[in-house]
């Protein structure tokens, strides 16, 4: 029986397994999110995004039979509206040479003061040199205009690799046993941009806090 209490179709006469009931409730879950998604959101985003590359959406009056011998050409002011408030966006964020500035809550503290200057250092070494801040930014930037809405997942990025070399002894000669050595290849923050519709939310979450309140995270 799956939580609902509904019984878990199954193959021949297999009795029904955990495996099972997992499967369809995975199933069950990304159709509803889908069908919800499909239904409601995304001819309003595709609608944007044809603005937003100065095309005519998909049912616009331009592209009916009626319209077939008149101008189909489309004037950029969506796109002009995005490339100025890009253009703010860019300037707010990088007019100075720190991507981050951190202060001090009592500046007459003197750990206070160095606790700052280190995580102003820290982040402004990360931002500059392990992420691609400006593109992450302007890529946001784009998705809340065009989408309304942005996506991203933050995530530390660790890696490992592990060789087998000889075991050396004191006087220099290989012993004939051979030790692991684990190089760290890897060690990053690191920021993605998700696409809105490769993200499955429950219907009935909580808009303020999606993410929490949905019962479940289905990312394609």
């Amino acid at each position: 029986m799956n939580p609902v209490g509904n019984e878990v179709p199954t193959e021949g006469n297999a009795p029904p397994n955990e495996e099972g009931e997992w499967l369809l409730l995975a199933r069950e879950s990304y159709r509803i999110a889908k069908d919800w998604f499909d239904i409601t959101q995304r001819p309003r985003l595709e609608r944007a995004l044809a603005h937003a590359s100065n095309r005519h959406a998909s049912g616009s009056v331009f592209m009916s039979a009626d319209y077939d011998k008149r101008s189909k050409l489309f004037r950029p002011k969506t796109r002009a509206m995005m490339r100025k408030q890009e253009s703010a966006i860019g300037v707010a964020f990088f007019s100075t040479s720190d991507v981050v500035a951190c202060s001090p809550l009592n500046e007459n503290d003197p750990d206070q003061v160095a606790a700052a200057d280190v995580h102003r250092e820290l982040l402004n070494y990360r931002l500059k040199n392990s992420i691609p801040w400006f593109s992450i930014v302007m890529g946001a930037e784009f998705d809340a205009q065009t989408q309304g809405a942005v996506l991203s997942c933050q995530e530390w990025r660790y890696r490992e690799s592990t060789t087998v070399s000889d075991e050396i002894d004191e006087s220099g000669n290989p012993t004939g046993k051979t030790v692991p050595d684990t190089v760290v290849t890897e060690d990053r923050p690191w920021i993605r941009l998700v696409p809105l519709e490769n993200l499955k939310i429950h219907p009935s979450c909580d808009w303020v806090d999606p993410i929490n309140s949905s019962p479940f995270l289905i990312e394609e």
